[in-house]
C-alpha cells in the first residue's frame, strides 16, 4: 500500500492514498492540523484523494514521521493470559509461566500450530504466541474441555488417616490393617 503523490499546476499536491493505509492514517493522526474540505469520501474504487497546499504536505509528511502513541500496558496478572489483537487481526497471548505450564500439560494448544514454533519465555518468564482467529477458537475450545490442574487447599489436607479399599476379588487374601 503507498500514497501516489501528484502536484497540480497551482503547487497543490494531490494524494491517492489505498482504503488500508486511509484507515491506518487516520488511526495515527496523520492527518492532524489539515483542514480537508469537503471532508473525504472515498472513490469508486475505495482509494481516497485529497488536495493539500504545500504548507499542510508538510504537516501531512511531519504526521507520518511521528511515532503512534504508545499507551502503557498495565502489568499482567500473573494467573491470567492477556489477549491484544495486531492491526491484521491475528491473535497475541501472553501467558505467564506458571499457567504455560498448565496449558503446556493439559495439551491446550492441541491443533495448533504455534508462532513461533518454539516459544522462548520473555525476560519477566511469560510467554508470548500470535494465533490466527481460527486457532484462537480452537485454543478457547481446548481450555473448555480440559480441566486447569488445581491443588487442594492445604485446609482440605489431612494427614492423620489413610483409607484403604480392598478389591473385592482380593477378599480371599487376609485382612491386614494399618496404623500411621
Amino acid at each position: 500500500d503507498s500514497v501516489s503523490v501528484s502536484q497540480d499546476p497551482s503547487g497543490n499536491f494531490i494524494l491517492q492514498i489505498s482504503a488500508a493505509l486511509w484507515k491506518i492514517i487516520m488511526q495515527n493522526k496523520g492527518l492532524e492540523g489539515i483542514t480537508l474540505s469537503p471532508t473525504p469520501k472515498p472513490n469508486p474504487d475505495g482509494t481516497y484523494t485529497i488536495t493539500l497546499t504545500h504548507a499542510d504536505f508538510e504537516k501531512f509528511q511531519d504526521n507520518q514521521n511521528k511515532q503512534p502513541p504508545v499507551v502503557p500496558a498495565e502489568k499482567p496478572k500473573d494467573d491470567s493470559v492477556s489477549v491484544t489483537q495486531d492491526p491484521s487481526g491475528k491473535y497475541i497471548l501472553r501467558i505467564p509461566a506458571a499457567l504455560w505450564m498448565i496449558i503446556i500439560q493439559n495439551n491446550g494448544f492441541e491443533g495448533i500450530k504455534l508462532s513461533p514454533a518454539d516459544p522462548k519465555p520473555n525476560p519477566d518468564g511469560s510467554y508470548t504466541v500470535t494465533l490466527t482467529s481460527a486457532e484462537f477458537k480452537l485454543f478457547e475450545d481446548n481450555q473448555k474441555k480440559r480441566p486447569a490442574a488445581s491443588l487442594v487447599p492445604a485446609d482440605q489436607l489431612s494427614d492423620d488417616s489413610v483409607t484403604v479399599t480392598q478389591d473385592p476379588s482380593m477378599s480371599h487374601h487376609n485382612n491386614r490393617s494399618f496404623s500411621f
